[in-house]
């Protein structure tokens, strides 16, 4: 929904970052720094500022259910 993206707010959102396209939990701390967190246990938690020049897209409104055919 990138109607969303601009007044951000903690939840899952689609974003880009140095040359990658990323689906992942933001959590907007004050000072403007953003935690992003993966589900994905493997995946470290990192943080973000305005400086690092990420671009949201969107936020994620629902999920569909997978079947691998």
């Amino acid at each position: 929904d990138r109607s969303k993206a601009k007044r951000p707010g903690d939840g899952i959102w689609v974003f880009l970052y140095d040359d990658g396209l990323f689906i992942k939990r933001l959590q907007f701390m004050p000072g403007k720094q953003v935690e992003v967190t993966s589900d994905n246990p493997r995946y470290k938690t990192y943080s973000l500022t305005p400086d690092d020049s990420f671009r949201l897209l969107g936020r994620v409104i629902a999920a569909l259910p997978l079947r691998r055919l």
